[in-house]
């Protein structure tokens, strides 16, 4: 069984008026439960397969294939949707809205989409899971970077999604956040979210059940 199954997944770029492929023939299928790395040099393609996953942009050929239909045969209404309730993404960038507080940038998705439930003790109950509830009427713009990462990391686990992405989480953190971020992604894959992270830092591997790596815009699985 398989939450998401690319198939022949291809994106080009061009550059300079030449056409390169970013990503390749991928295929590979996400399980329930998984927590994938991805690895490989910087420029090998992983930022677009997370995007591509996450229907951030169409692919130049192939499928994603989710409960037996191809995403990005879906309207654009329908790929936010499969956005904003099946994928929780946490970007490279901090990308929060300095207009708002802690709390609010958190609970924002819940609004995004009608449903039902309390956003704002939702949201709170994620950001004591985070360990910042403390800081829930703060403003973004006045967090570290480690606290930057726990905001996202709850905005991206707001509507309970199915799949966590994260590209590179602890990128520019210390040694003793990066811990605690990545303790926090493991105890949620280990409530039952299947998690897919890009890392360039080695040690992360560890808290990993499967290991994929892109060279070129090639991927393979890497037998642990």
């Amino acid at each position: 069984m398989s939450l998401i199954k690319c198939e022949n997944l291809s994106k080009a770029f061009s550059r300079g008026g030449r056409d390169f492929f970013a990503a390749q023939d991928i295929n590979f299928e996400v399980r329930p439960g998984d927590f994938i790395n991805i690895v490989g040099k910087s420029g090998s393609g992983k930022s677009t397969l997370l995007s591509l996953i996450s229907a951030i942009i169409d692919p130049t050929s192939g499928r994603l294939m989710v409960d037996g239909q191809n995403i990005f045969d879906l309207d654009d209404q329908a790929k936010s949707k499969y956005r904003n309730e099946f994928i929780g993404y946490v970007p490279q960038s901090l990308g929060t809205l300095s207009t708002l507080n802690v709390r609010d940038n958190v609970r924002l998705p819940h609004f995004l989409a009608k449903r039902s439930g309390d956003g704002i003790k939702i949201a709170e109950e994620l950001l004591d899971k985070c360990g910042i509830l403390d800081l829930k009427d703060d403003f973004c713009k006045n967090l570290s970077g480690g606290e930057l990462k726990r905001v996202l990391l709850a905005r991206a686990l707001m509507n309970e999604p199915r799949v966590l992405i994260a590209d590179e989480p602890t990128s520019d953190l210390d040694s003793k956040t990066t811990v605690e971020i990545m303790d926090m992604i493991k105890s949620f894959n280990d409530q039952g979210t299947t998690v897919i992270i890009v890392t360039h830092d080695n040690d992360l591997l560890r808290y990993g059940s499967r290991l994929l790596e892109m060279n070129d815009g090639f991927l393979k699985e890497v037998v642990l």
